[in-house]
């Protein structure tokens, strides 16, 4: 059953409104540094400054921000591709690195953290990226909602057989992974629009593992193949 578009524009609005946050505080960062660097050179009037410390600190500052600028524009760049083609294969490894550092502001906002562990083994999945992106970053949200500060969501992939593939979502500490559990969140509005937000995308919502707080399985699509990859 296709995503209706509304709500996919509505998620790539969400996604780009973080995102772009995050570059003007590149840019924001870059800026100070440069402004720094000219007060200090005046300041210093004909002194050697190449061993400077605040002058190097600033530098090394400026060469971090702009590497994170030019990842952050990369990877909205590879998100807007999401939706160049309805269905297609998708690395969900990838996919889960990608939300995860979108989602890096929102859970700052929230005092929490968030740490991404890609399986080791290729997963592979058969599907609308805009709408998979969609329904991981749904269940990071509901959790981010519902965690207390200094907590810490570890997202997981991994291989379940038979070309089915879960991504599991882990409160650290471990206390944390357990309340408030699926079945008492299963009666509330918000949980069935999660649900339903999950189906939509062929997957379904389970809570089998006791290790987290429940995990989002992605079943093998029988109706389009895998493209091989050429060794």
């Amino acid at each position: 059953m296709a995503e209706p578009a509304g709500n996919e524009l509505r998620f790539m609005g969400k996604i780009t409104r973080h995102v772009t946050h995050e570059m003007t505080n590149v840019l924001a960062a870059v800026g100070e540094n440069a402004a720094l660097i000219q007060d200090v050179l005046s300041y210093s009037g004909g002194e050697a400054v190449s061993s400077h410390e605040r002058i190097s600190r600033a530098f090394r500052t400026i060469e971090h921000q702009i590497a994170r600028g030019v990842e952050l524009s990369s990877r909205l760049n590879r998100f807007a591709h999401g939706t160049d083609e309805a269905e297609t294969a998708i690395d969900l490894n990838a996919l889960l690195l990608q939300i995860g550092s979108f989602a890096e502001r929102l859970a700052q906002l929230k005092s929490v953290g968030i740490r991404v562990a890609p399986d080791d083994r290729p997963l592979d999945l058969v599907g609308r990226p805009m709408s998979i992106q969609m329904a991981i970053f749904d269940c990071l949200e509901f959790i981010l909602d519902r965690l207390e500060p200094h907590t810490t969501v570890v997202i997981k992939s991994r291989a379940i057989g038979n070309g089915a593939a879960a991504v599991d979502f882990s409160p650290e500490p471990s206390s944390q992974a357990l309340e408030p559990d699926v079945e008492t969140l299963s009666p509330r509005p918000q949980w069935t629009a999660l649900e339903q937000s999950i189906e939509r995308v062929g997957g379904r919502l389970t809570a089998e593992e006791p290790s987290c707080w429940f995990s989002l399985v992605f079943l093998p699509r029988s109706d389009i193949p895998i493209p091989q990859k050429e060794s």
